[in-house]
């Protein structure tokens, strides 16, 4: 799946893939469709 990562000490996120987790009894994963950044 598709996630946004902090792979750095600067400034940035990168969109990297990484496995689906293993979800326990209290977990919940939810998708998102559509999301904003709005940069000062």
């Amino acid at each position: 799946m598709k996630a946004l990562s902090k792979l750095k000490a600067e400034e940035g996120i990168w969109m990297t893939d990484v496995p689906v987790p293993e979800l326990g009894h209290n977990d919940l994963l939810i998708k998102i469709r559509k999301n904003s950044h709005l940069r000062d």
